[in-house]
């Protein structure tokens, strides 16, 4: 991953296994949008918490944007749906 072509990421090792876990570099609203999403918000919830705390640059459009970024990275998965686009198995 050392190319020009790469993305940049945050490289974490677990001292205990030697397993690697790799981040796409997100940013501050990016890692907002996903922790609001890790915290059960839908998207329409997003966008309303984003105008009543009166944040300039974080429209509907970028909302959306940063959601679809966030299922290609493989953060989130949205409507019971894989990266792939198929339908997941709910137990």
């Amino acid at each position: 991953m050392n190319t020009h072509h790469s993305k940049e990421r945050t490289a974490i090792i677990n001292r205990t296994t030697g397993s690697w876990l790799l981040f796409p570099k997100l940013s501050k609203t990016q890692r907002k949008v996903y922790q609001l999403l890790k915290d059960g918000y839908t998207a329409t919830a997003i966008i309303d918490y984003f105008k009543a705390k009166n944040t300039e640059g974080m429209s509907k459009a970028n909302v959306y944007k940063t959601i679809k970024i966030l299922e290609m990275e493989g953060l989130y998965e949205a409507n019971g749906k894989t990266i792939n686009r198929t339908t997941k198995e709910i137990l």
